[in-house]
């Protein structure tokens, strides 16, 4: 009798390629790159009744994207009211946001660490490092 996980087929229906309505330019522009990032790697994308984790997704890397280009022009440490150098507020607020991004990425399979762990036929090294032009999603990849 074999042994370990059987191979599952993702039987469901696949989400549009087309970004909910309602969402905000800079959302939508980040849905769109999620989306291909996510029928890149997986081959199939994800469910449609899995949208809402792809919307969220969204929200949060346009958050991190626009903290980043704050955070580009803010000192990493900032005076308190005693004269004590601390770090700026943004910078922990980005590192918040990042690490919540990452987790959201785990759950879309976007990580390569994710990506081992999935049970099906597909290259759990993902695609190739150099094929990836989004520099977030090679930061937290």
């Amino acid at each position: 009798m074999p042994r370990g996980r059987k191979p599952t087929k993702n039987e469901t229906i696949a989400m549009s390629q087309t970004p909910p309505r309602g969402l905000p330019v800079e959302v939508r522009k980040c849905w769109i790159r999620l989306c291909n990032r996510i029928h890149q790697s997986s081959g199939t994308g994800i469910a449609a009744a899995d949208a809402e984790v792809l919307i969220m997704a969204a929200h949060q890397l346009a958050r991190v994207e626009a903290m980043r280009l704050a955070a580009a022009n803010e000192p990493f440490t900032t005076p308190d009211e005693r004269g004590v150098q601390r770090m700026h507020p943004l910078w922990g607020e980005l590192r918040n946001a990042e690490s919540q991004l990452r987790s959201t990425f785990t759950v879309l399979m976007l990580t390569p660490r994710s990506r081992k762990t999935q049970s099906s036929n597909i290259d759990p090294a993902g695609p190739n490092e150099d094929d990836i032009n989004d520099i977030a999603l090679r930061i937290l990849g």
